[in-house]
């Protein structure tokens, strides 16, 4: 399997929901309830505007065509929203230790969703417009709760638990991705009541017609990949080929 790939599968639903849990069950174990509800209110709340950005494009075509936005990406979100917080959970083990050491889990968990996040680029799944939405979204959920985890003194994880809270990174190879693009898709067609989503496509034939004069409409189409970003090679080239159609 593709490096990469392996990567931004630590960002889907099938490997974050688990953590999210867990973080929760941990606050309740500790008997930091009110904690807990602020953790599972903020993920609720980021996960909430990651689908109903995708879905105001998907089902009604709002988006920004000038800075290829079609939705907050949902893997930078996820991953920021979570691993900081791992993070900062083990870097309270270490009270006593110099700045570095103490926040350098914190750091190296930043990271990881940092690098998790780029991997959608590398991957052709979102622009970069998309990504950096989604990690500022995710850093502030993660940086509000981390405000929220100070209060707490008591609140670390114990060796036990650190290993609990690495279990995803064991088995991120066998992680089999959450179609949650087909769902937000068929999610989005119910509310619109439209028979096809929109897509990137409609943009660059919409600017194609745009650019040649030509009076044209063309309804959204849904095939694989279509909420792909494309290539720049590609796109090029796909440019090109349809230009010398209108020749």
């Amino acid at each position: 399997m593709n490096f990469w790939v392996i990567i931004s599968n630590l960002g889907d639903v099938a490997s974050m929901t688990p953590v999210t849990a867990g973080i929760a069950i941990f606050l309740m174990y500790r008997r930091a309830w009110r904690l807990a509800i602020w953790w599972l209110a903020l993920f609720m709340f980021s996960s909430f505007l990651v689908l109903v950005s995708k879905a105001a494009f998907i089902g009604w075509g709002i988006g920004h065509q000038g800075l290829d936005f079609t939705g907050l990406s949902g893997h930078a979100t996820r991953a920021m929203a979570i691993f900081p917080v791992i993070g900062y959970l083990m870097a309270k083990n270490y009270p006593e230790s110099t700045y570095l050491k103490r926040y350098l889990p914190l750091i190296l968990f930043t990271l990881l969703g940092t690098i998790i996040s780029v991997s959608r680029y590398l991957l052709f799944f979102h622009s970069w417009s998309e990504i950096i939405a989604g990690w500022l979204l995710g850093a502030s959920v993660s940086g509000c709760f981390i405000v929220l985890l100070r209060q707490y003194k008591h609140l670390s994880l114990t060796a036990e638990m650190r290993l609990i809270a690495l279990i995803p990174l064991l088995f991120i190879s066998n992680i089999e991705p959450t179609p949650t693009q087909l769902w937000i898709v068929n999610f989005s067609l119910y509310l619109s009541g439209h028979e096809q989503p929109y897509d990137r496509k409609h943009w660059r034939l919409s600017t194609m017609d745009t650019a040649h004069g030509i009076a044209a409409t063309y309804e959204p189409s849904y095939a694989k990949g279509a909420y792909t970003r494309v290539p720049d090679d590609k796109k090029i080239s796909s440019l090109t080929n349809n230009e010398n159609n209108f020749k």
